[in-house]
């Protein structure tokens, strides 16, 4: 049986295609280089534990998990959580608070399932370019409680 050189040809171009795709997605699926492990909830894990949102370098929002004091009630943990994520109470190196500084949680009041959150005027001095994710990470942050499925937020 004799085999056409186009054949050979295809058949080749296909196997050096299909090697050069394996070298590839190996590069980018195994990096060579070990990714830096940052622990942030540090050795002291006997708290509760909460979800935490901020802002890395490029303005990606991040979660982190951090421990709070242990037997704080709703009210207490939502301050807390967005007192860790407001800029310049940052809990985590390398990374900016998501929350204005001026602007700190005046109360919050939980009606059925729906929380409301209520901040001061100077709470509109935030980055226009990180609105969307300011909302985000501070609905995200909240309805980590079981109690809390809805949020509304207030300006005083």
């Amino acid at each position: 049986m004799k085999i056409k050189p186009e054949t050979l040809k295809q058949g080749a171009a296909l196997m050096f295609g299909a090697v050069a795709l394996a070298a590839y997605l190996t590069t980018v699926l195994w990096p060579s280089r070990s990714q830096p492990v940052q622990t942030v909830s540090g050795s002291d894990t006997s708290g509760d534990m909460v979800q935490v949102y901020l802002l890395d370098e490029d303005a990606t929002l991040i979660p982190y998990t951090l421990g709070i004091e242990e037997g704080l009630d709703l009210n207490q943990k939502v301050a807390e959580v967005l007192r860790l994520m407001t800029i310049g109470n940052e809990p985590v190196q390398g990374v900016r608070g998501l929350l204005p500084n001026n602007a700190q949680l005046e109360n919050c009041a939980l009606q059925g399932s729906q929380l409301s959150l209520y901040f001061p005027e100077n709470f509109r001095n935030y980055d226009p370019k990180t609105e969307m994710r300011l909302l985000e990470g501070l609905t995200w942050a909240v309805t980590q409680f079981d109690e809390v499925s809805e949020v509304l937020l207030y300006l005083a």
